[in-house]
């Protein structure tokens, strides 16, 4: 792309879309993990939930698999990182 200047459409398609990382507080103690970009909009990739002293994490991908980490951070990167 030139600089300072509008793309064109086409390298406005081939422009690569930028992810960001999306958290929302439900309750005190469960949060919803996703991902937004460009091109699809928002997308739940799964969900955390403090249960005593851990961070349970469940992802869409594997809806029957539970894994527990030690810090909320931990969780998340889980979560992102599987995406």
């Amino acid at each position: 792309m030139r600089l300072g200047v509008s793309p064109t459409m086409k390298e406005a398609q081939m422009m690569i879309a930028v992810t960001e990382r999306e958290l929302v507080r439900l309750s005190d103690h469960e949060w919803r993990v996703g991902t937004s970009s460009d091109e699809d909009g928002v997308g739940v990739l799964g969900y955390v939930e403090r249960i005593g002293e851990y961070y349970e994490v469940l992802l869409l991908s594997t809806p029957t698999e539970r894994r527990y980490f030690e810090d909320l951070d931990s969780a998340l990167q889980h979560v992102w990182g599987t995406s």
